[in-house]
């Protein structure tokens, strides 16, 4: 099958969506970019899926917790990152649509003498691989503590999975420079760029991307390639949906411990999460699902543009645990930052967030959302949320505070974008909403807590 079609097929999905009678059951589309090399990018387009890593220890809980904001009908677009190919045969490429739900598949997946792995070759050890410098080179091991044997560096253990079916396909991809640098084209890339320059340890292999990156993306792809889509797309060969049921990832209550016994996701006696990721990884999991009290943060779903967890707004690595974007009319008018804490919202998670004197909160959130939209946003509001186990009376004296002292709720700042050609955009950052949680019979309820500014 070729590509003709496939545009026609995006263009039609949108225009299902925004009928009235089919948005009230999702939430628009977002787009990640996942992570590939030369070696599995064949893979992944010629069996129609992407996969993600299996790590152990902490980074696992990050990982689920990321897996979670994946949605039917969400946009890929592939990060073909550096093995010895030149500047210009990598880097950004292809669009396609998730049409499965995240599962966990063991199994091997061989393409044309490529292979994505399920589990170590060797041993079987249900881990993704080791990276780590020996004598000056980078060496790839299986991480099994017992056996820490030799892989082979063009292969990756990649497990966790989602289903795809191709949109839009390019020869050529967008280089790190025409994506990064160039000043040619509108707009930038700031949730890729933080990731990208501030070194090892903050890269992800899949990661949500803003709606204004995903459009930039998209018309550099189309200039690059001078709006030829790749001929002769094969999809004969791809995974079906109905092979995946039997394996999707568990809902994140059911989620207790992994196979090397960690405690992921388990419910402590008072009904608090063991830790802040399984807050994330539920309310990830749930926020579109209509729960009490969470629905007036999230508000119509019609109007939810965009849901990320970890979203990196400062150098410093200053990061949203769960960003909102609102839109109406085609236009955003609102973002909500939601802070999560597995045990009190305080008066230090107040100030670590709210007080103007240990961060510009305003400014650089409003920054990050209003900087590149087209078109351009005037005024927008904040909407910070924190949710923990409990909600203290010092965290309630401390927004008091903060309003009494900065005015921080009732005035607005205005970022000034006279170097940028566009508009300034009025802030206001709204009343905190300060919720508490609790688990019990398999369910997270909320009680909103009730104060005056």
């Amino acid at each position: 099958m070729g590509t003709i079609g496939f545009a026609h097929k995006v263009r039609l999905a949108q225009k299902v969506f925004k009928s009235k009678a089919f948005r009230f059951f999702m939430v628009q589309p977002k787009y990640h970019v996942f992570v590939v090399d030369n070696n599995t990018y064949p893979v992944h387009t010629g069996k129609g899926f992407c996969g993600v890593k299996n790590p152990k220890g902490n980074g696992r809980m990050g990982l689920i917790s990321d897996i979670k904001t994946y949605r039917k009908g969400d946009f890929v677009i592939f990060y073909q990152m550096r093995i010895g190919e030149s500047p210009l045969n990598r880097g950004f490429r292809d669009v396609f649509k998730i049409i499965s739900d995240p599962f966990y598949d063991d199994t091997d997946v061989d393409f044309n003498g490529n292979k994505v792995l399920g589990k170590c070759p060797i041993c079987g050890y249900p881990y993704s691989e080791e990276i780590k410098k020996d004598s000056g080179v980078y060496v790839q091991r299986c991480s099994n503590p017992t056996n820490h044997h030799e892989l082979p560096r063009e292969q990756h253990i990649l497990p966790y999975r989602v289903l795809i079916e191709p949109v839009m396909r390019f020869d050529k991809p967008i280089d790190d420079n025409t994506a990064y640098v160039d000043a040619e084209d509108y707009g930038e890339l700031p949730t890729l760029r933080w990731r990208k320059v501030t070194g090892a340890g903050r890269a992800r292999s899949a990661q949500r991307i803003l709606p204004e990156e995903a459009e930039k993306l998209i018309r550099l792809m189309k200039k690059i390639n001078g709006e030829l889509e790749s001929e002769n797309v094969d999809t004969t060969n791809y995974i079906q949906v109905s092979d995946t049921i039997s394996k999707l990832v568990p809902e994140t209550l059911k989620i207790k411990r992994d196979t090397s016994g960690l405690n992921l996701f388990s419910i402590k006696r008072d009904g608090s999460f063991s830790g802040e990721y399984g807050l994330e990884t539920w309310m990830l999991e749930n926020i579109d699902k209509g729960i009490p009290i969470l629905t007036e943060v999230v508000g119509n779903l019609d109007e939810l543009e965009f849901f990320g967890n970890n979203v990196q707004y400062g150098v410093g690595g200053e990061n949203a645990d769960i960003l909102l974007l609102h839109k109406k009319q085609d236009k955003r008018f609102k973002v909500t930052v939601i802070e999560l804490k597995k045990d009190d919202v305080n008066l230090n998670t107040i100030d670590q967030v709210l007080n103007p004197e240990k961060q510009n909160y305003a400014k650089w959130i409003g920054q990050l959302v209003t900087a590149n939209c087209n078109p351009s946003i005037t005024k927008l509001e904040i909407q910070p949320v924190m949710v923990g186990f409990n909600v203290t009376d010092d965290a309630v004296q401390r927004v008091k505070d903060i309003e009494r002292n900065f005015k921080t709720f009732s005035n607005e700042i205005e970022i000034d974008y006279k170097y940028r050609n566009r508009p300034n955009a009025k802030i206001k950052v709204l009343k905190p909403i300060l919720l508490s949680y609790k688990v019990e019979n398999e369910m997270v309820t909320f009680t909103k807590k009730d104060y005056s500014l």
